[in-house]
């Protein structure tokens, strides 16, 4: 594939961009970007939400490209779960961790950095919280040195840990001593949490949502342009862009994730262009992968307003599948993964849809065998 394309790198993976030199690849969310500078400046903590590859990491990262060190300070905070579940204790030493790192990050090798981050998270755990915020507050002094730069401590992937961000209204007020500014990202069932607390005011919130039709063709001709030199009309069809499009509906990974899929198949062809049928095969070939995923996308598909997990369920059992609600909700929660469905909130439970281009693909593909 990246022979075709003269390139030594894959112009759609799906990492986070976080250089920059690749950060040349950010789709530009202009008003959000701005409105997080503007909030960080007037010390305002941020709260950045959204689905899953909706960019929250890469927003993150061209957020830092924006503001130099001698303006603010920003310190990523690696939480480390357990079985117990994180505590305001494990909070606490966490960011001291990270804030001690940052202090002596040229005076050690790579090596003994991590061994001694080892030992001084084993030294603080014996420390009890108010000898924990004395620590931060000092070490933070040291940071600043006498600077009238701000330090802004980032927690990305807390959802993927048992960390809840109702646990900061219990140190709320330790929190504001601090002086410092936080951004928490987080994903939508966190930030649902959070709204019915008396921490929603402690933010300022950012909430990603889907690119537009123009910002998904802009994606797609960066990535091919920068990294392979390509001209997007010399290898996909026109029309592809709007299918592609409905099928993510903005989705910034499921994009990458449609188009690594459909030039694969264009390339094995023989590097014609990729046309509208490759792109529906993704949906055909890589989202409904088993009889039962098949029938509940049927069943939605003939519901326009969408089901309820219990209505799904209910319908699956009069057709005589033996199957558990807790497995229903595992299959849809993959097929909202896939680019499928989507799901919305009313009133205590999630309404799940079928997408239109998805209800579509079914009346021509063949249902998966049973086994």
């Amino acid at each position: 594939m990246l022979k075709s394309f003269r390139s030594g790198q894959d112009p759609f993976f799906p990492l986070p961009l976080f250089s920059p030199k690749t950060l040349l690849l950010f789709v530009d969310r202009e008003k959000e970007l701005q409105a997080a500078i503007q909030s960080l400046r007037l010390n305002r903590n941020l709260l950045i939400t959204g689905m899953r590859g909706s960019g929250k990491t890469t927003f993150i990262n061209a957020l830092r490209q924006n503001i130099t060190e001698k303006e603010l300070i920003f310190i990523p905070v690696y939480i480390s779960d357990s079985f117990k579940g994180i505590t305001v204790h494990s909070l606490l030493c966490a960011i001291e961790t990270e804030l001690y790192a940052h202090l002596s990050a040229n005076e050690f090798t790579v090596t003994d950095a991590i061994r001694r981050r080892h030992e001084f998270l084993s030294i603080l755990s014996e420390a009890s919280v108010s000898d924990l915020m004395m620590l931060i507050q000092k070490t933070m002094t040291e940071l600043r040195n006498n600077k009238n730069n701000k330090i802004v401590l980032i927690f990305d992937d807390i959802d993927k840990t048992s960390f809840d961000l109702t646990l900061l209204a219990t140190i709320r007020d330790q929190l504001w001593k601090l002086d410092v500014l936080f951004i928490f990202v987080s994903n939508r069932r966190q930030f649902e949490k959070i709204i019915d607390t008396a921490m929603e005011p402690f933010f300022f919130i950012i909430a990603l949502s889907g690119l537009d039709r123009s910002q998904t063709e802009e994606l797609i001709r960066k990535r091919l342009e920068i990294i392979s030199n390509r001209q997007m009309e010399s290898v996909m069809e026109p029309d592809t862009i709007s299918l592609i499009y409905q099928l993510s509906e903005g989705n910034p990974g499921m994009i990458l994730a449609i188009c690594r899929y459909a030039f694969t198949i264009s390339l094995n062809r023989g590097n014609e262009k990729i046309t509208i049928q490759d792109i529906s095969r993704y949906g055909i070939e890589r989202i409904i992968s088993t009889p039962m995923e098949n029938d509940i996308i049927k069943i939605l598909s003939n519901e326009p307003s969408g089901l309820s997990v219990t209505e799904i369920y209910q319908r699956l059992v009069q057709s005589d599948f033996k199957i558990s609600r807790s497995r229903v909700s595992q299959i849809l929660n993959k097929l909202i993964s896939s680019g499928a469905l989507k799901a919305y909130k009313s009133g205590r439970h999630n309404i799940y849809e079928a997408l239109f281009l998805i209800r579509e693909s079914l009346n021509e593909v063949p249902t998966p065998s049973r086994r």
